[in-house]
């Protein structure tokens, strides 16, 4: 995948990795509740860190328009 910048990068990592965990949510293999809520904290735990990326880049390009 071609990245534009550093945050492109950093947020297509994660989206990278919150689609693995997704597909092993999804695989159908039996998992414990613990497990289940494991993961799904790292995928919002994964969403929360791009967000903050996604802020920063614009808060970032907000001050170099200034």
């Amino acid at each position: 995948m071609q990245y534009t910048n550093e945050y492109d990068y950093l947020i297509g990592k994660l989206t990278e990795q919150e689609g693995v965990v997704a597909q092993h949510l999804v695989d159908g293999k039996a998992i414990d509740i613990e497990e289940y809520k494991r993961l799904c904290g790292f995928v919002q735990g994964l969403r929360f860190a791009k967000e903050t990326i996604k802020d920063l880049q614009e808060r970032q390009e907000q001050d170099a328009d200034e």
